[in-house]
Parts: C-alpha cells; structure tokens; sequence
C-alpha cells in the first residue's frame, strides 16, 4: 500500500472510531425512532368507502391540476410564440 492510501486510511479510521459511531447510532436511537413509533401510532385505518372517497377527491384534484398545467403550458406557448414574433420585426426593421 502506497504511503497516501496508508494516510488515508488512517485519517478514515480516526474520523470513524467505534466511540463516534455508537455515539450517532444512540443519537439517532434516540431521537428518530421513537418519532418513527409515534407516526405509526397515530396511523388512521381508512375504510373502503373513505378510501374510495379519497382516491376519488385525488383523481378529480389531479385532473384539475393536469388541466391548470396544461393552460400554463399553452399560454408558454404563445407568450414564447409572440416574442419570436416581436424579434422578427424588430430585426426586420
């Protein structure tokens, strides 16, 4: 092993001690699990006519975004259109 692949492992190992990583494993024990168990705590189990209801309401808003997307994409369109428009007078002139 060169003299740089020894120095980096060397600088690896001391970032990396056993010390610092039990120390970030009972950090994140700590505080990201018991958050995690608290979410699934509060987890509602829908029934399926709310089920369907939702995925209804979702379809019907999707497709009102879809549409809304599709507006903005067409009034681009001609917005981009128009000031080609422009630049060809303007250098027509």
């Amino acid at each position: 092993m060169s003299l740089f692949q020894n120095s980096c492992l060397h600088l690896a190992l001391e970032e990396l001690n056993p010390n610092h990583i039990d120390t970030a494993f009972k950090k994140y024990k700590s505080s990201f699990l018991p958050k995690i168990d608290n979410i699934k705590n509060k987890i509602v189990v829908l029934s399926l006519k709310e089920q369907e209801e939702w995925t209804d309401y979702f379809n019907d808003y999707q497709k009102d975004l879809q549409e809304l997307k599709s507006q903005i994409n067409k009034t681009d369109k001609e917005r981009i259109e128009f000031l080609f428009e422009l630049y060809e007078e303007y250098l027509g002139e």
